[in-house]
């Protein structure tokens, strides 16, 4: 059934519409918010000598515990900016560290506020060397013939 007259032109103007909102709603900006963001005026209440119960209470559970020192805690947030398929950019973050005594009390407090502490790791691209030797095709495929005998299939 042909258009009538004005109605492809409508629809064609119609989709175009759709097409180019599409693509500028897909290029916002996504800023998210990661980890445990502690209040500042929880953090300003924080001095040695509160015990695990009181930072519990001022601040929450940890976002994290060192692994090698039980007591050591951080509280930990980021926030970042995406935009479509680039990599994510960080727009603020703090970390709080608190270390306890052998009383549970607390030792000392580290706080770091901003990016200027931020560190980029990148991975290593080398190549550990491996003992031995590497396989060819035809060594992968015929270098098991002979090594087995029917005796130990029949078992």
């Amino acid at each position: 059934m042909p258009c009538q007259k004005g109605t492809c032109k409508r629809i064609a103007k119609l989709v175009g519409l759709v097409i180019v909102a599409g693509m500028v709603v897909g290029c916002k900006p996504n800023i998210q918010r990661q980890g445990k963001l502690a209040d500042p005026e929880a953090v300003a209440l924080l001095r040695t000598g509160l015990s695990r119960s009181d930072i519990v209470d001022l601040l929450g559970t940890p976002s994290s515990k060192d692994p090698f020192d039980p007591r050591v805690w951080y509280y930990i947030s980021r926030q970042t900016r995406a935009i479509a398929f680039w990599d994510p950019s960080v727009l603020d973050q703090a970390v709080v560290k608190i270390r306890f005594d052998a009383t549970d009390h607390v030792a000392s407090i580290d706080q770091k506020i901003g990016t200027k502490d931020l560190v980029d790791i990148s991975p290593n691209s080398r190549q550990i060397p491996s003992q031995g030797h590497s396989l060819g095709v035809l060594t992968q495929i015929f270098g098991n013939i002979g090594r087995f005998s029917g005796k130990a299939a029949q078992r």
